[in-house]
């Protein structure tokens, strides 16, 4: 079975962020693109409820919210990616510092990116992250990749994503060096990578 953009348009996205703009921007931003499965919370508990009682292909998701922090989401979310096929998540935050976006990856986030943000930016690293749940949805529906080892290489996955951050941060948290210029470094270094 070949996975198309339609399959890809009709993924299921769930934004949670207490700012009314934010969640029309991205609204907008995904109808635009093509996405047509779009439920969006600006009350974090609903939002929670939602995410829990209904099966997603992706979560967007803001950090600093009253009721339910974005961090008490992924730190509740944890416990059920360890059971179940990966359904990726990506916090949308103003939050730049260092130490909040180690946590996020630490609780489970699989993607981060800071407010203000590119919409083509959003819109490729949405279609990356479906694309990679309905991909691995695929494989384990077809029986050539059990649910199991699919955990396993997300969960190896994960911990090198964290080894590659904790790698990056001595130099970042370094106060002779101004963080833009590593920020910037650290960029085009990963683009190269990338390519």
């Amino acid at each position: 079975m070949i996975l198309r953009d339609s399959d890809i348009f009709a993924a299921k996205i769930c934004v949670i962020d207490d700012e009314p703009a934010n969640v029309l921007l991205l609204e907008r931003l995904l109808e635009q693109v093509g996405y047509k499965d779009i439920v969006s919370f600006t009350n974090s508990k609903l939002g929670w409820e939602f995410v829990t009682n209904h099966e997603i292909d992706l979560l967007l998701l803001d950090l600093q919210m009253p009721y339910m922090s974005g961090f008490e989401i992924l730190e509740k979310l944890k416990p059920q990616s360890q059971q179940t096929l990966f359904t990726p998540n990506m916090v949308l935050t103003a939050d730049a510092t260092l130490g909040t976006t180690r946590q996020s990856f630490a609780l489970g986030s699989h993607d981060y990116l800071t407010k203000p943000f590119e919409a083509i930016e959003v819109a490729l690293r949405v279609k990356n992250l479906i694309r990679t749940r309905l991909a691995l949805k695929m494989l384990a529906f077809n029986g050539l990749l059990s649910e199991a080892e699919t955990l396993g290489r997300l969960r190896l996955r994960e911990k090198e994503e964290l080894e590659i951050v904790d790698k990056l941060v001595p130099p970042a948290e370094c106060p002779l060096e101004d963080p833009k210029s590593h920020r910037d470094r650290v960029g085009e270094f990963s683009t190269r990578i990338a390519k």
